[in-house]
């Protein structure tokens, strides 16, 4: 602790053995003295004059195929949550907002699905949950749970039940009802 008084105002520290003793300014090898006033120049020479002239790839994004919470911007530059895009004429807005890297393509991975890969049968399961036939989310796992394959039949798809989210996303999973268990 520095303690720097100009004024020889009396300063204390507390203590039972030392009361009322003024504070002594200890300098040691950890002290180090203060640093030069800063320069306008930088003080490093650039490695680099030149830009390089092989462009880079862009950053690549992860899938998790997940929608996010909270609000994206869409192509009318509104702020909306991704279960907008299932409101009216879905269709329509999915085609307008979730082609190519939009925000809405990356921030609504569920809903844009059919254009960003997510729906592409790939044979394997995605990590997170996801929404299941009862409405709730779960994970792949879940599907293995239990007695029988009533949780498979309602999720992976059959003539009886559609195919859910959670189904999309646990290909492996859902080998049997997707075609991957023949690969």
């Amino acid at each position: 602790i520095r303690i720097v008084s100009e004024d020889k105002a009396d300063v204390y520290f507390g203590s039972r053995e030392r009361e009322k003793e003024p504070p002594r300014l200890i300098i040691d090898s950890r002290t180090t003295e203060p640093t030069s006033q800063p320069t306008d120049l930088p003080t490093f020479v650039p490695t680099t004059y030149m830009p390089t002239f092989t462009p880079t790839s862009s950053p690549t994004i992860a899938l998790d195929c997940m929608d996010k919470r909270g609000k994206f911007t869409t192509h009318t530059e509104e702020s909306e949550p991704c279960s907008w895009l299932d409101v009216g004429n879905g269709s329509l807005k999915k085609a307008f907002n979730c082609q190519d890297q939009t925000e809405a393509a990356l921030f609504c991975q569920a809903q844009c699905s059919a254009y960003n890969g997510c729906d592409d049968l790939n044979c394997e399961d995605k990590v997170g949950a996801y929404s299941s036939h009862t409405g709730w989310t779960a994970e792949c796992s879940w599907l293995s749970t239990g007695q029988g394959t009533l949780k498979l039949e309602q999720n992976c798809g059959t003539n009886e039940y559609p195919i859910t989210e959670l189904g999309k996303r646990c290909q492996a999973t859902c080998g049997d009802y997707n075609g991957c268990s023949a690969v």
